[in-house]
């Protein structure tokens, strides 16, 4: 089953704002994000450029990269200013090694099917990090994996008792229309694993709540964090 059709939803993943749930993605990141003012950052899977929009708010000098065309388009679009580019996947053969001082990456992992891919892929991103460098992923919290949130749904009977490496469903319902995807299930466990073998230290871990002063008629998002967010040197 295809985990993600970008070439069909690209133009709705571009609709997607960092609003609803994924606000919460993104709002506790700021003490982590300001150091980074003026310096060469890399965010991969950067889809339809949302992510990396975000980072240049902080003066971040961003480099979005996504294997998809049609969103690499989309991300241009949004961002005619903005350093886009294709690359295949998992290959960043064309950045020399230590290029990066910060590396981002959010909603990328759960669509790598296998833990070696995960693991070669954050091989790939330390290879280009710098010595003192961060690198700032999030990925889906495994206990949201069968509960109703602002901006999708996850409550559906084939998510009940996953294991590491199964597909789940999603129902993203924050654009002008619902459409399903399936991700892959991964444990915080299975990721401070990869990590680990990538050679990289998990220095804090952020999962965010909703609370009644972001201003967000939240449903499940008060009670189990939507995402884990790893913070990495």
């Amino acid at each position: 089953m295809t985990s993600h059709d970008y070439q069909k939803y690209a133009g709705y993943y571009a609709e997607l704002g960092i609003s609803g749930t994924y606000y919460l993605a993104f709002r506790d990141l700021d003490e982590y994000l300001i150091p980074f003012s003026g310096k060469p950052a890399l965010d991969f899977g950067c889809g339809a450029g949302r992510s990396s929009r975000f980072l240049k708010k902080f003066g971040i000098d961003v480099t979005g990269v996504d294997h998809n065309q049609e969103m690499i388009d989309q991300a241009r679009i949004q961002d005619p200013q903005g350093m886009y580019q294709v690359i295949p996947p998992g290959d960043l053969s064309q950045f020399a090694d230590h290029t990066f001082d910060l590396i981002f990456s959010s909603f990328v992992l759960m669509e790598i099917s296998s833990l070696e891919g995960i693991a070669a892929i954050i091989k790939e991103m330390n290879r280009t990090l710098k010595p003192d460098g961060r690198l700032i992923t999030i990925v889906s919290y495994a206990p949201i994996s069968t509960c109703r949130c602002v901006s999708f749904n996850k409550d559906f009977p084939e998510n009940q008792n996953l294991k590491s490496g199964a597909q789940l469903r999603l129902d993203i319902t924050d654009a002008s229309r619902t459409f399903t995807l399936y991700d892959y299930y991964w444990t915080e466990q299975d990721y401070r694993q990869v990590f680990s073998v990538a050679g990289l230290s998990v220095t804090n871990v952020l999962k965010p709540l909703g609370v009644p002063e972001d201003g967000i008629a939240w449903q499940a998002e008060t009670t189990t964090p939507p995402f884990t967010i790893f913070i990495l040197q």
